[in-house]
């Protein structure tokens, strides 16, 4: 029989990737900063530059290599990036060269975590024998001590936030005593009454799905979201991977002016028209509505960026615009991983929207069968044509659904649209009436409607 000992259990090439990620993506640290302690890491270098990390991070200082090496240096742990390496800087490059991506760095620290748990089950075993082999501890004493050692371990594996039913009473008559003296009566209201009172508005760390077919309107509705949460809640952001600037801007625009958006786009406008756009212009410069307009966001990016955002002021809203055009890993090319590809994205905006307090509203496609009937008899969405839907509607704490006649008729009003309420945790569903306004591309209550 061997008397050689295993190798410890060990994620190395993740510990290089996690850190080099942070290197070329710094925002990324305001994500993970908490989730890894440096004592995780496998190798005494990784973990020193770990804690170099997570000290600049709390400082706020740009995390890069010559920050980094300076607190190395500070800290008198330079010496442990030597591996006959003449430059201590040189393995710091190396790091950051090796990583394959940045948005692979929550992956990285499921395998770097995963490695540590072990290594402390394999000391929490040596303890256990060690303590058995004692003949001053009685069996009482090892297996109490057996116990704490190993609650004390699991206890690191998940982030916890355990609170007395009776507190979580008190807190919610606060609340309500809050929003009685203020007349609001739940979340962030919108411009829909009907919707508001069946949802009573967006919650903080609520997710909201907003499913509709090409051509319906989801990013038109989503905007008109974010302009009346920015008047009336304060700072948006909003992360439009489809549509561009002056596409925004122009409907942005519109809802103030209620200007035609072909006009403003094609600039064929008349005095009168351009004077009330000024005006809407001018309205818009001091909404705390923010657009990222870049395309090939991943969901690290977005949640890194939302994060970075709400360190500089509390966000109100974010939305996302859409969920299936968000970059996820390419292998991933088949249907059964793009829906798992989805699950995760949408799992992610569901943790955001607690970790900031804000409600996050992302926009969906429904699946092509719903296009297939193109006259009024046009059945109506249901939650089970979210596009690949993963987890969507089981992330989601509620689901929205629009619907709107694809062909005119003679008999068919094709500015009103049905807004579903197809799942709410907190309420009832139901169906009610929007206007759409095909002129300023936006929606209003459908005041004509008998409800």
């Amino acid at each position: 029989m061997s008397n050689t000992e295993p190798e410890q259990p060990r994620a190395l090439d993740a510990e290089v990737w996690l850190l080099g990620g942070v290197f070329q993506d710094q925002r990324i640290m305001s994500i993970i900063y908490g989730l890894l302690s440096p004592s995780d890491f496998y190798l005494e270098k990784h973990q020193n530059i770990w804690q170099a990390m997570q000290e600049l991070q709390k400082s706020e200082t740009p995390i890069d290599i010559v920050t980094v090496s300076a607190i190395l240096k500070q800290n008198g742990q330079v010496q442990s990036l030597f591996d006959n390496i003449s430059n201590k800087n040189e393995y710091l490059f190396s790091l950051l060269e090796s990583v394959p991506s940045a948005a692979n760095c929550e992956f990285y620290i499921g395998l770097i975590k995963e490695a540590s748990l072990k290594r402390q089950l394999i000391a929490a075993g040596r303890k256990i024998i060690a303590n058995g082999y004692d003949v001053s501890k009685t069996s009482g004493e090892c297996f109490s001590s057996a116990q704490e050692i190993i609650t004390r371990i699991a206890s690191g594996t998940n982030n916890t936030q355990i609170e007395h039913i009776g507190d979580l009473a008190e807190k919610m008559l606060e609340s309500i005593a809050q929003r009685k003296k203020e007349g609001k009566k739940g979340g962030i209201a919108s411009d829909f009454f009907q919707m508001d009172n069946l949802t009573g508005g967006f919650r903080k760390g609520e997710l909201t799905i907003v499913g509709a077919r090409p051509g319906v309107g989801k990013t038109s509705f989503a905007l008109g979201l974010a302009i009346k949460a920015a008047k009336e809640a304060g700072p948006v952001l909003m992360f439009s991977l489809e549509m561009n600037g002056e596409q925004q801007a122009a409907r942005a625009m519109s809802y103030y002016s209620q200007v035609s958006v072909k006009k403003t786009m094609d600039a064929t406008l008349d005095m009168v028209e351009m004077q009330n756009q000024r005006e809407a212009a001018r309205v818009l410069k001091n909404a705390p509505l923010y657009i990222d307009l870049i395309k090939d966001h991943n969901v690290a990016q977005i949640t890194s960026i939302a994060h970075s955002y709400a360190a500089k002021m509390p966000l109100s809203m974010i939305i996302v615009d859409y969920l299936q055009i968000i970059e996820t890993n390419p292998d991933r090319k088949n249907y059964e991983n793009r829906n798992v590809a989805i699950g995760a994205i949408t799992r992610a905006l569901k943790v955001l929207s607690g970790k900031l307090n804000c409600p996050v509203i992302a926009l969906s496609q429904l699946n092509r069968d719903t296009d297939k009937t193109s006259t009024a008899s046009a059945r109506k969405p249901r939650l089970s044509d979210l596009r690949e839907s993963g987890n969507i509607e089981q992330d989601a704490d509620v689901v929205m659904l629009l619907h709107r006649i694809p062909v005119p008729g003679p008999n068919v009003d094709i500015t009103k649209t049905d807004l579903i309420i197809a799942k709410n945790r907190s309420g009832p569903t139901g169906e009610v009436k929007i206007h759409f306004n095909p002129q300023n591309i936006m929606f209003s209550e459908y005041e004509q409607y008998n409800y």
